[in-house]
């Protein structure tokens, strides 16, 4: 139990000696000449945050809940204000960035793709296999097989780093409850069998989480994912 200042009211630890706001001993009895009355004055109700309904204590700037300050008035708050502190153990960070590396190297891994099925079909056509020759044709095939790989390794790791750092996002961004952890984002993608379906549960569940016009809280989980996912 907190000990309350008989001179300010301020709250205590339960074993403090001293007021640590005003210094005066919280173990002497208080003195006859305070006001007649005192333990009936009105005390500082409570503020609860508008933003995550936590009740915090008399006098808080800050909700130690979410970070949203207290100070200003309840009916200014019309959404999710910019958070103070990291939410979901994270802070926000831009996938921007990885998202360029992914799309430009699925573009090259698609025309590397392209490149390999013509060196293919340049071995299995006689009459151009005729005029390279066989061992250069399959050379064609094997360097393409090679340069291909060299290029899919990459993609794939680009693009997992990225999902991964899109469904950390999500508590950030006041998506909450989200079905899927951002390790379990990649992981799916490995899993024999649940890799046919569950992938696009998780894609689908970083696009509802990460549309802006869904509104904070767990609402997000209601909406509809783009058709482009399947």
């Amino acid at each position: 139990m907190a000990l309350v200042c008989p001179s300010c009211t301020a709250l205590n630890p339960a074993d403090a000696q001293f007021c640590h706001d005003c210094g005066i001993s919280l173990t002497q009895e208080p003195a006859a000449s305070e006001p007649p009355g005192y333990d009936q004055q009105p005390q500082t109700p409570s503020q609860t945050c508008p933003r995550c309904r936590t009740v915090n204590e008399p006098g808080s700037a800050y909700c130690y809940s979410c970070g949203l300050p207290l100070d200003e008035e309840p009916d200014a708050y019309h959404g999710p204000a910019p958070y103070t502190q990291p939410l979901g153990g994270h802070p926000y960070q831009s996938p921007r960035t990885r998202a360029k590396w992914t799309v430009g190297l699925l573009v090259a891994t698609c025309i590397t793709y392209a490149l390999h099925i013509r060196a293919t079909f340049n071995a299995l056509d006689p009459v151009e296999r005729w005029g390279l020759g066989p061992y250069d044709a399959l050379q064609s095939v094997d360097f393409m097989s090679v340069l291909l790989l060299l290029v899919y390794i990459p993609t794939v790791v680009a693009f997992l780093m990225w999902i991964y750092r899109t469904a950390r996002n999500l508590a950030p961004l006041e998506s909450w409850g989200q079905r899927f952890s951002p390790a379990w984002v990649v992981g799916w993608w490995f899993v024999p069998i649940m890799g046919f379906f569950r992938p696009y549960q998780v894609m689908a569940e970083i696009w509802r989480g990460s549309d802006p016009e869904m509104p904070p809280g767990v609402e997000w989980k209601t909406g509809a994912a783009s058709r482009l996912l399947g």
